[in-house]
């Protein structure tokens, strides 16, 4: 018998941190599909999956100094570093 082992939103946290994350939030699809970010434009989870039950939101900090460089290709490259790094 295999057995499962109980995913919890304190666990998922602690993971995502470990993996790099600096915040990670949780929270129910069923509430972000009755209140939209952007109501005009609503990109709700309904749209991609219908039974998706949960979403879990990433961040991860930007260097402050990268804002204050004086080099284009570095402010426009850094978003995209970051990013790779919470995939």
């Amino acid at each position: 018998m295999v057995s499962q082992k109980l995913i919890t939103v304190e666990g998922i946290k602690e993971q995502a941190k470990k993996l790099g994350a600096d915040l990670v939030g949780v929270c129910s699809a069923r509430a972000l599909n009755e209140n939209p970010p952007d109501p005009k434009n609503p990109q709700v989870p309904d749209r991609i999956w219908q039974n998706c039950r949960s979403i879990i939101v990433l961040a991860k900090r930007i260097p402050w100094g990268m804002f204050m460089t004086e080099g284009r290709p570095i402010k426009q490259s850094t978003p995209q570093q970051v990013m790779g790094r919470l995939e």
